[in-house]
C-alpha cells in the first residue's frame, strides 16, 4: 500500500562521509510523494525531541525495529470501533528509548515484539477520497496495541510519519494520560536490519 502527503524533514541521516548525524529537525515544507509501507521494515537510530512547556527541548535517543506484520494477524481492531476496516496494520515493532526523558508515556511499555501485543504498531489508513495521500501512524505501548482489546481512555503515544524514504522516517508525535501533556517530533536513521 502506498504512503503520500508526507511533508519534508531535513537531517536524521548521515550525509555520504559524514561522521557525525545532522541534528533531528521539526517538519519545514511540504513534499508529497509515495512509499511501500513494508518498506519501512528494518532497525533505527531513533530520537524523540520535546516541545513546549513540559520539558522544552528536552530529547532522548535510542533504537526502533519495524517488521512486516503477519498477514494473518493484520485484522485488528481498530482504535474506536472493532468493526472497523478501514484501517491496515502493516508493520509492527519494537523501541527502545526513555521515554519519560521528553514527557512521553508507553502504557505496557514499547519493548516488545510480541505479534499479539507489540510495543509498536503501524496503522495505516487511506486517503477519505480516490487519489488521496494515505496516513500512517505508529502507536506505542503494548496495552494499547494489544489484540481483541479496543482502546477508549488511557496513557497514549503517536508518532504521526511525515516523511519517510529509504535512510530515514521522521514526523511529530504526542503523548497523553489521557489529554495530551507532551508532544514534539522525531526521527529515525536506518542502521540495518530490525
Amino acid at each position: 500500500m502506498l504512503l503520500a502527503g508526507w511533508l519534508l524533514l531535513p537531517a536524521c541521516h548521515n550525509g555520504a562521509g559524514q561522521a557525525i548525524p545532522q541534528p533531528c529537525q521539526p517538519v519545514t515544507e511540504t513534499l508529497p510523494f509515495s512509499i511501500a509501507a513494508a518498506s519501512l521494515a528494518g532497525g533505527y537510530r531513533f530520537r524523540m525531541v520535546a516541545r513546549g512547556t513540559a520539558s522544552p527541548r528536552a530529547s532522548a535517543v535510542g533504537k526502533l525495529s519495524l517488521v512486516v506484520q503477519d498477514p494473518e494477524a493484520k485484522q485488528r481492531p481498530g482504535p474506536f470501533d472493532v468493526t472497523d476496516t478501514i484501517h491496515r496494520y502493516p508493520l509492527i515493532g519494537a523501541a527502545e528509548l526513555d521515554f519519560a526523558a521528553v514527557g512521553a508515556v508507553t502504557p505496557g511499555g514499547a519493548a516488545s515484539l510480541d505479534p499479539a501485543a507489540p510495543g509498536v504498531l503501524a496503522i495505516e489508513r487511506p486517503g477519505a477520497e480516490p487519489g488521496a495521500p494515505d496516513r500512517l501512524i505508529f502507536r506505542l505501548g503494548t496495552d494499547a496495541n494489544r489484540t481483541g482489546r479496543v482502546p477508549f481512555d488511557g496513557g497514549y503515544t503517536v508518532l504521526r510519519l511525515r516523511r519517510a524514504d529509504t535512510r530515514e522516517i521522521a514526523g511529530d508525535w504526542e503523548s497523553g494520560a489521557p489529554l495530551p501533556r507532551a508532544s514534539g517530533y522525531f526521527c529515525a536513521e536506518r542502521i540495518g536490519p530490525p
